[in-house]
């Protein structure tokens, strides 16, 4: 009924100098069970309850050679414009001799517990996560003669639930229906940085990339974006009729979701199962080329509507100025454009600011889908087995990213930077592709 785990780990490595090379990190759980402890506890209807609490902590010392400098060696030797013959190179990364390791701590309460003879199941927690000190590779003027230099990150912290809940409607001798539904939502701070620091490139570029600013969820977008008039109107250029564009960058865009959902069903009769699974992303931001490129260019059937012949007004504000420039006022925008110019000129495909390719992110995927049949016993212990499986499975079905140009089909869960820690940034990818296949499961 009572469940108490302590654990404690010291790591000591060769990748960081000595007297920042060790890490202690310690970690422990209590868990309670009332049902157990007090069998008549709620009888009749709830037959399972857990009550959880958990304190853990990890530590990571990042990639090697970040602390000493190095030279790279060409494995093919080439001769440059001198005729000298190169085999050695610096390479573009700042030695940080003074890089700590990283350390992670989490606590974390939840619930367990099953009703109604386990007709009703859910599991709920509540989690803080730390990460202090994360290690990034923050970027360098090249005047500086290197590219960029790995650091220390100050403090970022994630809170966030995480709720599971399981229903069978349906149970028989040969009917079984079990419904799961998940839903998570998390919330990032990047809570401190560096001394000096403002704000510090986490992936892409430095004028359009994902940033950790100091009191903002991590990895918002910045990049230019169109100046607004203190009514929130978009500023035109009176001369061009096109939006205007900011001389710095801004934030234009937060790619963390609001939160997560996944449905999971499965129906099963006698040895035959059928199961689907449909996840849903509720908000959050992305830049994408794939949608704006089919706007921009006028290829997409989401403008099929828009008479070319037509002239068209952008909506928003001209600046009034005097003589000498002071800016005294605003008057609504009345500079006819052609229907290309609207589209193209006023995209990221016609150099407009980088907040026309931002899409709100919310989409809705049918993820998977399967067909399994279980053969029968007798036929297999003649066999000497315990189970025999086959599944017929289809995944990424079918998928809809709800507010992004209808026919651009532009696939937000797809991102350009792979298994790297950027994030809410589409270049051209393409859908993700439909997968079909068999599966065989055998228990011996």
């Amino acid at each position: 009924m009572l469940y108490i785990g302590l654990a404690a780990r010291n790591d000591k490595t060769s990748i960081l100098e000595s007297g920042n090379n060790t890490q202690f990190y310690p970690s422990g759980s209590v868990a309670f069970i009332p049902t157990a402890a007090f069998p008549n506890f709620a009888s009749g209807v709830l037959d399972f309850l857990k009550v959880r609490f958990a304190y853990g902590s990890s530590a990571n010392f990042g990639s090697p050679y970040a602390t000493r400098s190095y030279l790279t060696i060409n494995s093919q030797a080439r001769v440059d414009a001198s005729g000298n013959v190169v085999t050695l190179s610096l390479p573009g990364l700042l030695a940080n001799p003074n890089l700590k390791p990283e350390l992670l701590t989490e606590t974390e309460f939840g619930l367990e517990g099953q009703l109604f003879e386990k007709r009703i199941k859910f599991n709920a927690s509540y989690y803080n996560r730390t990460a202090k000190d994360q290690i990034i590779y923050r970027t360098l003027d090249y005047s500086t003669g290197y590219s960029s230099t790995a650091i220390n990150a100050g403090s970022i912290s994630n809170k966030g639930f995480e709720v599971s809940l399981t229903v069978t409607p349906i149970r028989s001798s040969n009917w079984t229906w079990d419904l799961t539904a998940n839903y998570t939502k998390n919330v990032s701070k990047v809570e401190s940085l560096p001394d000096g620091s403002k704000s510090i490139l986490t992936a892409g570029f430095t004028n359009l990339g994902n940033f950790a600013i100091e009191g903002q969820p991590l990895n918002v977008i910045q990049g230019t974006f169109v100046p607004k008039a203190p009514d929130g109107q978009a500023i035109i250029n009176k001369t061009s009729g096109y939006y205007g564009i900011s001389n710095n960058i801004g934030i234009i865009a937060n790619p963390n979701p609001d939160w997560f959902g996944t449905l999971i069903s499965t129906l099963s009769w006698k040895s035959i199962s059928f199961g689907m699974q449909w996840d849903y992303v509720s908000g959050g931001q992305v830049f994408s080329y794939s949608a704006a490129t089919m706007i921009g260019r006028g290829v997409s059937k989401d403008l099929e509507n828009f008479d070319p012949t037509l002239p068209l007004i952008l909506p928003g504000v001209n600046e009034i100025k005097d003589g000498s420039g002071t800016l005294t006022g605003y008057a609504p925008n009345t500079t006819p454009l052609t229907t290309a110019g609207v589209f193209f000129n006023n995209t990221i495909v016609g150099g407009s600011a980088s907040d026309r390719g931002v899409y709100d992110a919310t989409r809705v995927r049918f993820r998977e889908v399967s067909l399994s049949y279980s053969l029968p016993k007798g036929m297999i212990s003649k066999l000497k087995l315990q189970a025999v499986n086959i599944s017929l499975v289809g995944n990424n079905m079918w998928f809809s990213a709800v507010n992004a140009p209808k026919y651009a089909h532009a696939d937000f869960d797809r991102t350009a930077f792979g298994s790297g820690n950027g994030a809410g940034f589409d270049y051209l990818g393409g859908p993700s592709a439909k997968r079909y296949g068999v599966n065989i499961k055998i228990n011996f």
